[in-house]
């Protein structure tokens, strides 16, 4: 297109995502906008080439919470206009909850759980889920009650553990986990990646 016509969608397409003034931001530099300003222009040129689908990687980082729920709703917006998918990826279990239909659990570079939001976030499978969740802090705890954590560190990804991956950090353990990797097993909507899931009766792991 000519450069009249570019500069011209690039004012509807700034306009669209809730930028104010959009032809002198055009014409400002980056270091001139708040942080939740320069991410709606990221939308913009994400959004700027029609995509069927937008794969938003942390787009709510370091954002306050209030401009967060701002950029989250400008997202799904639109998305409906537009009737395209998103993929959201963020290490942000609030994001996720409030905004995802699916989602994939990964650890160490592969797929651990996976299935409906709602789900997964009330009976995680995957032994790397729950702890997740029971890492998040209650807000209705008493002052001063001590945070759940995850034990150990994150593994070296050149040299990853042998069985499963999360087998290390995991107090479940058991020795099938350190010498067999669990395959992703799937049954109906979810699937998981764990010799023994959070979710069995302790009876069922018997003979395994």
């Amino acid at each position: 297109m000519s450069r009249r016509r570019a500069r011209e969608q690039a004012e509807r397409l700034l306009a669209s995502v809730g930028v104010p003034e959009p032809r002198r931001v055009l014409r400002g530099y980056p270091h001139q906008l708040s942080g939740g300003m320069r991410q709606r222009i990221t939308i913009a040129m994400a959004l700027s080439c029609d995509p069927e689908v937008l794969f938003a990687d942390e787009p709510t980082t370091a954002l306050d919470v209030t401009v967060q729920k701002q950029i989250m709703r400008l997202l799904h917006r639109r998305r409906d206009e537009r009737d395209m998918a998103m993929v959201l990826v963020s290490h942000d279990l609030s994001v996720v909850a409030d905004h995802a239909d699916e989602v994939i659990v990964m650890y160490a570079g592969r797929i651990v759980e996976r299935g409906p939001a709602q789900a997964v976030f009330t009976t995680p499978r995957m032994r790397y889920t729950e702890a997740l969740l029971r890492a998040v802090p209650d807000l209705s705890a008493p002052n001063h009650t001590r945070l759940a954590v995850i034990d150990g560190r994150p593994p070296d990804l050149v040299a990853p553990p042998s069985g499963c991956r999360f087998h290390p950090r995991c107090p479940f353990a058991r020795e099938r986990c350190r010498s067999d990797e669990p395959p992703l097993t799937s049954a109906h909507d979810r699937s998981h990646a764990c010799w023994y899931p959070a979710d069995e009766p302790e009876g069922a792991h018997h003979g395994r």
